[in-house]
């Protein structure tokens, strides 16, 4: 799953469970067949086109729920005819980054977002990051957008060092590594963690470079400055697409997490990482370091020198990896998905 989607089914689910007579789960007709009984999600309309289907059938969908209807949007587009909504915000990087992005989706976003957010009730930020980027760009009143930090899944825990060994057996992987885990996309920054890995002394003495994630989609990024060039070094081990099921085990096995990128809205990487108690090298930019806290080596990200220091000075000392991963534990700890659905719930509530 990609941020968005985790927290977009993470928060539904627990409001859908806690109250299911209060809540309706809507989508547009599906390209093939799906069924999530858990979700219970009505199909409904014959625009399969999910954009489209958001801006002329789901209005009408609201319409019919009468003048108490309320409408969350937890994927960062809503319809622009619903003002009573509430609109989850992870970023704002298609309308102040556009290069990281395809002309048509930048475009789309720019023409969207601007609109959507003055229109909509409240917005839920998932960082106080995101939060003063839409205060500060579109002056809106503070009380409108509220910070909803997001969290991980409980699957994400330490293992034992036998579970740790058996995983990284079954997978082929090497006994030590380093882990990357993310989509292939300019904002992710892989250049400079590859070019730093490269002149690291862990790599010369045979520790690995592990990258899980597939390209992004050409619909959504500039694949001219993705970085999956970088994915053919025969010293890199890129394991494409990861199952989201085994996705705590690869963590867990890892002897670091490393994520170089230039910006994120909130950065599930690493709290998912810190929760499995692997230490983590992070940007010092944007969101990323308002989640690590003190509990990661925080590294500017363009500097490809300082993270090649990071890298060898985590990897090689075992007591400074004991203390990353009692620390991570302890942040990631503060995170939780309850509190982020409650804080929904009482904004639509607010409405």
């Amino acid at each position: 799953m990609t941020g968005v989607q985790r927290s977009a089914f993470e928060i539904v689910s627990r409001l859908v469970r806690e109250d299911p007579d209060k809540y309706k789960l809507y989508a547009p007709p599906p390209r093939e067949k799906e069924n999530d009984p858990s979700l219970n999600i009505e199909h409904r309309g014959r625009i399969r086109h999910g954009h489209l289907w958001e801006q002329l059938e789901l209005p009408q969908l609201m319409k019919r729920t009468g003048r108490e209807g309320v409408l969350y949007s937890p994927v960062m587009s809503g319809p622009l005819a619903v003002k009573r909504q509430v609109l989850t915000m992870h970023d704002l990087f298609p309308v102040e980054n556009p290069e990281w992005f395809s002309r048509a989706y930048s475009a789309w976003y720019r023409l969207l977002i601007p609109r959507l957010l003055r229109r909509v009730a409240y917005i839920m930020a998932s960082s106080e990051y995101t939060r003063e980027r839409i205060l500060c760009r579109y002056g809106l009143p503070e009380d409108k957008v509220v910070l909803c930090r997001l969290a991980h899944n409980e699957r994400f825990a330490p293992l034992s060092d036998e579970e740790a060994a058996r995983f990284r057996e079954e997978q082929g992987l090497p006994d030590r590594y380093l882990l990357y885990v993310g989509s292939v996309e300019p904002r992710k920054n892989l250049k400079t963690l590859v070019s730093a890995w490269k002149r690291t002394l862990a790599h010369e003495q045979g520790v690995k470079l592990v990258i899980a994630g597939g390209a992004g989609q050409k619909a959504v990024f500039n694949a001219a400055e993705s970085g999956a060039e970088l994915l053919q070094d025969p010293t890199i081990r890129s394991l494409g697409y990861f199952s989201d099921e085994s996705l705590p085990l690869l963590y867990g096995a890892a002897e670091a997490f490393a994520l170089p990128s230039l910006a994120e809205g909130f950065g599930f990487p690493v709290l998912e990482a810190m929760a499995c108690g692997t230490p983590v090298i992070c940007s010092n930019t944007t969101s990323t370091a308002e989640v690590a806290g003190e509990a990661a080596r925080l590294e500017p990200p363009l500097e490809a020198e300082a993270w090649t220091q990071a890298i060898d000075s985590t990897l090689s000392d075992p007591a400074t990896q004991k203390r990353m991963r009692l620390e991570g534990l302890k942040r990631a700890s503060g995170f939780s998905w309850s509190k982020a659905a409650a804080t929904v719930r009482e904004t639509l509530e607010a409405v």
